[in-house]
Order: C-alpha cells, then structure tokens, then sequence
C-alpha cells in the first residue's frame, strides 16, 4: 500500500507531457514573435513584414496550432467553458472587460515611448480598403480569438494539476507575463497593458469560466487601437 501510494504521489507532482506540449505550443508562437518584432523595432521593413505575417499567414499557424492543442488536450473548445452561460450577460461583460481593456491600453500608451512601426503598417493597409475590411473584421478577430484561446488553454491545462486557489493565481500572473512579453516591441506602456489585462482576463476566466468574453473584449481592443492608428493619428 505504501509503495502504491508514493508512487501515485510521485505521479502527481510530475509536470505531465500534455501540459509541457500544450504550454510549449501555446507560449512559443507568442514570444518568438515577440522577440522578433523586438528585434526588428528600429527598422521599420523588417517589422512591416513582420506585422504582416502576424495576421496574415499566421492566421493559418494559428489554427494549427489550436488543433495541435485541442489533439493533446483531448478536449472541444466547448468544454472550456467551465460554467452555463447567457448570451446576454456575457455580451454586457464583454463591453464592461472591452472598455478597461482600452482605458488601460491608451493611458500607458499615452505616458510610454512609442515606436512608429504601427503607424507604418497602419498606412499600408489603409491604402487598400478591400485588405483593411478584412484586416478590421475577420483579421483582428482571428488574432484575438488566438490569443485568448491560447491562454485559456495554457491555464485550463495547468490549472487542472493545481488544487489552490493561490497557485492558480500565481499561474494567471506568470501567465500574464508572457502576454505582456510578446508586445515588448511596442514598448513598457503596452506591455504593462498587456500584463494588466492580462491578469484581468485571467482572472475573469477563473471565476466566470467562459471564453466568449474574453475574445470579444479582447477584439474590441484590437479594433479601438487600430481605428484610432488608421483614422485619427
């Protein structure tokens, strides 16, 4: 009984190959991208090229990447969502997650050294209005679909071998952390944006347990940012 104890104890606190795949397939992309685009900030063709991978061909990298995660995981992106749901209340948190996701994102930008990379590739996609309603719909959603699913597939998985609420916390923030990483390029302000949203995200996900919200919220931001970058600076 002893030795069958002490090795399902053994077992339990081995980190398992799902969760190191999922966490390697999830965080990865993210900072590679990141350390690029951190890389190439000063020059100004070499991040233009990069902001465009980022949501054109990476939209298809994404996918697969979230198809490997689901594989591993042997789980549906249904069974992410931890609690019963309204369509209703969720739009209102969305709008209510949405707007301290912008206040945070252009309070920082306002105070942080700005890097014109964005405004570059914001001028390029403005000359083709085809391209720019697909980058504003369909392009932004997909980029804050992936990045919202990735972290709650990062978090589901690592949560699940977790049993305090403490840990789970600590987990949010580390994994806030590689979030805030990835926008390195865009300077301290989004970066602190980015790892203050992201412990809201994660936080609201820990309670509420639905993913809708944060995809939404998440999209908004996106499409708030660049509306401003497109039209008005």
């Amino acid at each position: 009984m002893n030795n069958n104890q002490e090795e399902n104890s053994t077992k339990d606190t081995q980190l398992p190959l799902r969760t190191v795949t999922t966490l390697i397939l999830g965080y990865f992309p993210l900072l590679l991208v990141g350390y690029l685009s951190f890389m190439a900030r000063q020059d100004q063709e070499q991040l233009s090229v990069i902001l465009n991978f980022m949501w054109v061909i990476g939209g298809v990298i994404s996918a697969w990447v979230l198809y490997l995660q689901i594989s591993f995981m042997q789980k549906s992106a249904r069974d992410l969502n931890t609690s019963e749901g309204c369509l209703q209340r969720e739009l209102i948190q969305s709008a209510a997650l949405a707007s301290i996701l912008i206040a945070l994102w252009f309070a920082f930008q306002a105070v942080s050294t700005q890097f014109p990379g964005f405004d570059n590739f914001a001028g390029e996609i403005r000359r083709d209005p085809t391209q720019l309603a697909i980058f504003l719909s369909a392009g932004l959603f997909l980029w804050a679909a992936y990045e919202e699913l990735i972290r709650v597939f990062t978090l589901n998985r690592t949560w699940e071998l977790l049993r305090s609420d403490r840990l789970k916390l600590a987990v949010g923030a580390a994994n806030a952390l590689v979030f805030a990483l990835a926008y390195a390029y865009q300077g301290w302000g989004a970066m602190a944006a980015a790892g203050l949203g992201g412990l809201l995200l994660g936080a609201y996900y820990q309670k509420k347990g639905r993913v809708l919200p944060l995809i939404l919220s998440h999209y908004l931001l996106n499409l708030a940012i660049f509306v401003v970058r497109i039209y008005f600076i």
